[in-house]
């Protein structure tokens, strides 16, 4: 995609940023995107700005990109080396809803409360169903369990997306085997959904790969990745979670062979809260995992890029850089969880079923 220089003033007063790339380098940019690069960008190459991913010229690309501490979603349109990329900010949403964000932090507050007493009574049925020998009795609670995990993961993102970003210590971080993480991970995941244990693969360039970083929120991020490909992969497709090392960046890649997205979904996929939602469709969540996907990866210094077509499945790559930062930047609420297979049952809430959440199957 080229343009003349004298056809890109009728980007000049559009709302959202427009940068014109060609050989690579930035040739244009119109107001609302000299606000966030400055005029200096002109003339620099976009690589300095933008994953390499979004500069592929594979097709239309959705990803993120963060500037000064500001977030912003991008949507990347290139043939080869040229092209133009689209910015918003990924806050756009958000702001709109700030006058109600005090108002869910009540309501959540209270739905806690009464979530925790329905806890509380469900851990005594399941002792009173183990007493009486009563299965019937434990699948019940196992339903409810599955319904008050899903609503408690909803709020925990809600939270995750509304609150400001903090600066963690270093010692709040830790040195840990990506491969081995990305390991279990599969194989508990293929454990509790029996159906993909065969169909959902890892694969590895490497035997061990050292990242520095919170292991819990990649955990997190690649549970989200993983639940939405099931969500819209049929029974006979495959799943695959692939690791690789490039320069110093770690490579994360969820790929399947599913659904695919529609073209108004990937464009506001990052945009907290717009993502468009078909409320016929029963496995369209609260719209909230890819934004809190690309959240954990931005606050690791990383990126994220979604490909996908309809019909041909989707492919989300996660860069992250390998060495050692400082500091690192996450919000300040953290979910903690009781166990490793409460963030598993949590992240994957939308696509397990009851039996999941049975007590025999937790032991």
């Amino acid at each position: 995609m080229k343009f003349d220089n004298g056809a890109y003033y009728m980007f000049d007063s559009m709302p959202q940023a427009v940068v014109a790339v060609e050989e690579g380098q930035i040739v244009y940019l119109n107001h609302a995107a000299i606000r966030i690069f400055g005029s200096d960008a002109l003339g620099i190459r976009a690589g300095m700005y933008f994953p390499d991913e979004l500069l592929s010229g594979r097709d239309v690309l959705a990803g993120s990109i963060t500037i000064d501490g500001h977030e912003y979603s991008v949507i990347s349109m290139m043939s080869g080396e040229s092209g133009m990329l689209s910015l918003s900010s990924a806050t756009d949403g958000e702001c709109r809803t700030n006058a109600t964000h005090e108002m869910a932090e009540t309501v959540f507050g209270v739905l806690r409360s009464n979530m925790s007493v329905c806890t509380s009574g469900m851990e005594l049925l399941n002792r009173r169903a183990e007493k009486l020998e009563d299965d019937k009795i434990s699948q019940y609670v196992a339903m409810m369990e599955r319904s008050v995990v899903s609503m408690r993961r909803t709020m925990d993102n809600f939270d995750m997306l509304s609150k400001p970003v903090n600066i963690l210590a270093d010692k709040d971080a830790e040195y840990f085997d990506m491969v081995s993480l990305c390991s279990e991970l599969i194989r508990t995941a293929g454990y509790l959904l029996p159906d993909w244990e065969q169909r959902m693969t890892f694969n590895s360039s490497c035997e061990h790969l050292t990242f520095f970083g919170n292991s819990k929120l990649i955990e997190r991020m690649l549970l989200n990745l993983l639940s939405n490909s099931v969500k819209y992969t049929d029974k006979c497709g495959r799943i695959t979670l692939t690791l690789s090392q490039l320069d110093d960046d770690v490579v994360l890649t969820v790929q399947d062979n599913g659904a695919g997205m529609k073209t108004d979904v990937l464009s506001t996929a990052f945009t907290r809260y717009e993502c468009p939602r078909d409320l016929s469709d029963s496995r369209a969540g609260a719209g909230m995992g890819l934004a809190v996907a690309q959240n954990i990866a931005a606050i690791h210094g990383g990126s994220i890029v979604i490909e996908s077509r309809q019909g041909r499945g989707t492919t989300v790559t996660v860069r992250l850089p390998k060495r050692r930062r400082s500091v690192l930047q996450v919000r300040d609420n953290r979910v903690e969880y009781e166990d490793e297979m409460s963030l598993f049952l949590s992240e994957l809430a939308d696509v397990l079923d009851y039996t999941s959440f049975l007590p025999e199957k937790r032991d």
